[in-house]
């Protein structure tokens, strides 16, 4: 009986690693696809218009913005894909949510920095 108890907590320990691992590779993923959507939006916004840029800015109503940024994200994915085809196509499929909240992100810090520039 102690040797299967011993063999269960064995097994359960390597599976905990494993999980750990997993977790840790995904995160870094993740992390990774936030710094790119950062990248990503300082060459977007070169291309941009005006009206597409205001488009996404972050809307200071916090219940209208989410909703709004959900069912525009196909277009700006799509609009993104024009500028960067390669950082767009890699982000496609995974860590998209990461990748897009980086570059909405990057688009807000970009604009709060060249709003008085541009308003004038």
């Amino acid at each position: 009986m102690k040797k299967l108890i011993k063999r269960l907590k064995l097994e359960k320990t390597v599976t905990t690693n494993k999980d750990a691992d997993r977790y840790d590779r995904e995160s870094e993923g993740r992390n990774h696809a936030y710094i790119c959507g950062k990248g990503v939006a300082k060459k977007w916004i070169n291309n941009a218009s005006y009206q597409d840029i205001k488009d996404v800015l972050h809307h200071r109503n916090v219940n209208r913005e989410p909703n709004r940024f959900r069912s525009m994200r196909n277009i700006y994915f799509k609009s993104i894909d024009k500028v960067c085809p390669e950082e767009a196509q890699k982000f496609q499929w995974t860590y998209n949510d990461s990748f897009m909240a980086g570059w909405q992100e990057g688009v807000n810090i970009i604009w709060e920095s060249i709003k008085g520039e541009v308003e004038k």
